[in-house]
């Protein structure tokens, strides 16, 4: 598994709007794709998992996965994260 930590930017936190984002671009990958908070790990695809971490501004995060295409989720997640200014 590959995981790249993250500090969350966004004022709200990690909410609804960013978390559908997320959940439709990591839809779109083969590889299994989580967001991990405070030692508890959640399915990057899913939208209530997401938002069930809880996760607030200056939360540290780190965007895992796991699987064939996981270089280039992880990569284009990452990416998507920072675009979107939710976190860097």
């Amino acid at each position: 598994m590959i995981k790249i930590p993250l500090k969350v930017i966004d004022a709200a936190g990690l909410h609804a709007r960013p978390a559908s984002i997320l959940a439709a671009a990591a839809g779109k990958y083969s590889s299994k794709l989580e967001i991990e908070h405070n030692g508890k790990r959640s399915n990057l695809k899913s939208i209530i998992g997401i938002l069930a971490l809880g996760i607030t501004v200056d939360s540290e995060i780190a965007i895992c996965a796991d699987g064939e295409d996981a270089v280039s989720a992880l990569t284009s997640m990452v990416e998507l994260i920072k675009e979107n200014s939710i976190a860097r």
